[in-house]
């Protein structure tokens, strides 16, 4: 009995250092998961301060930067002039156009439409 009564009291001691293990163990991930994002935004800055050195445009409010996310206000303009351009080159080239020819445009719009599918 006597062990008994000596394991019983044991047994808040190991819950209370199990409690701890674990929160220990939160402690860890989460400052890997904070060291994960920071990494992560380094990554991004260098990719953004690539793509505006590639692009020479660094202004966020510059008219090249569209918003084409579902339902903005720039996929939805966008919309109207791909549907606009491919009324007029329905008109302009009634039997369609040969590959490499006129119509830059159309590459506009097949990767504007490959882009949102």
């Amino acid at each position: 009995m006597h062990d008994d009564e000596m394991s019983d009291a044991g047994r808040p001691v190991h819950r209370e250092q199990f409690v701890v293990n674990q929160k220990e163990r939160r402690v860890i991930l989460l400052r890997t998961m904070i060291r994960d994002f920071e990494n992560m935004i380094v990554d991004l800055d260098g990719q953004i301060a690539t793509e505006e050195d590639r692009t020479r445009v660094k202004d966020p409010g510059h008219p090249c930067i569209l918003d084409t996310n579902e339902g903005s206000e720039d996929e939805a303009e966008l919309k109207v002039i791909v549907e606009a351009i491919e009324a007029y080159e329905a008109v302009r080239w009634p039997v369609g156009k040969q590959l490499g020819g006129k119509g830059l445009a159309r590459g506009c719009i097949q990767a504007f439409h490959g882009r949102n599918t």
